[in-house]
């Protein structure tokens, strides 16, 4: 004989019912806390690394796409992620680089890089040279 039960379900069905809702509850909050975590990455307004950090020249040429220059900072270790990098140029709106050098520091925090890429390349008359400065000429 089978043993009936008052609401159809059996323990073993119980069971099984709490289970999958444990599973389930374990994986909204592990989103949960990833999706914070990315936020607090985005809207950071910490650097790399601590001020005064490290002044970089970066040169952008032309047909760089916004991902690629994220790829580009962080192999510089100019941001932390390209990814999130990404992103902040998605919600502030910044459709496309312009080719030149830009300044950047690692203690910048996010928004003041698209900030610098949204004024644009340095001008060529503050761009510095690459063998640096020849003081032998100022003399004459």
């Amino acid at each position: 004989m089978s043993k009936k039960y008052r609401n159809g379900s059996s323990p073993l069905r119980t069971v099984t019912k709490f289970f999958v809702y444990s599973v389930a509850v374990i994986i909204l909050l592990y989103c949960s806390l990833a999706a914070f975590h990315l936020g607090t990455e985005i809207f950071s307004k910490e650097g790399v690394e601590e001020a005064p950090g490290t002044e970089m020249t970066v040169e952008v040429s032309a047909g760089t796409s916004l991902r690629q220059l994220g790829e580009e900072l962080e192999e510089d270790g100019i941001v932390r992620n390209s990814i999130v990098f990404y992103i902040q140029t998605i919600i502030y709106e910044v459709k496309s680089v312009q080719p030149g050098m830009y300044k950047f520091n690692t203690s910048d925090s996010g928004d003041k890089i698209i900030k610098t890429i949204e004024a644009g390349p340095i001008p060529e008359e503050e761009e510095i040279p690459e063998e640096g400065f020849d003081d032998s000429a100022v003399g004459q």
